[in-house]
């Protein structure tokens, strides 16, 4: 539902253009309220996307959201057009918001984590490790409006490869 919503004003900002916008960040508000109440929805794909498109002036609904969250499908949405350019910096606090909510979410996880587990000592003798490859948590993001999106008071790591 709240994707939905987004989807809805982020195509009534885009398609109604500067004038609009400008209203709806200074008589009403807008992007305040925005930043408000989007930031307990970080961890979902579709709300940066939205965020994203306001900011670069793309219409949602031009936008497939049943492609996954990944930094190429996001490059390909934002840089296939030929006039890539920042054209309404006022959803800049709403991105920071949903941002700086989602950091200290996954500190604070992080920090829960390391707490729980021992500190593991290092001894000098051992020879180092063979295996070079990080691990990776996390799970696989798709922008999909028919896919379930669970939000829970726990964060999920969002990395992408």
């Amino acid at each position: 539902m709240v994707v939905l919503g987004a989807k809805i004003l982020a195509r009534l900002l885009v398609v109604n253009g500067p004038s609009y916008v400008k209203k709806f960040a200074e008589k009403s508000g807008g992007f305040t309220i925005m930043k408000h109440r989007l930031k307990s929805w970080w961890n979902t794909p579709g709300i940066w996307t939205i965020c994203f498109a306001i900011l670069f002036d793309r219409d949602a609904a031009s936008i497939d959201f049943e492609r996954d969250f990944d930094l190429f499908n996001l490059t390909d949405l934002f840089t296939n057009n030929p006039r890539v350019k920042v054209v309404y910096p006022e959803v800049f606090p709403v991105i920071t918001a949903m941002l700086e909510t989602g950091l200290r979410a996954i500190v604070k996880d992080q920090a829960s984590a390391a707490s729980l587990n021992e500190p593991q000592q290092m001894e000098f003798n051992e020879p180092p490790s063979s295996d070079l490859t990080p691990t990776i948590r996390g799970r696989r993001r798709t922008m999909s409006l028919s896919a379930k999106q669970s939000f829970s008071g726990r964060s999920s790591i969002f990395i992408a490869v």
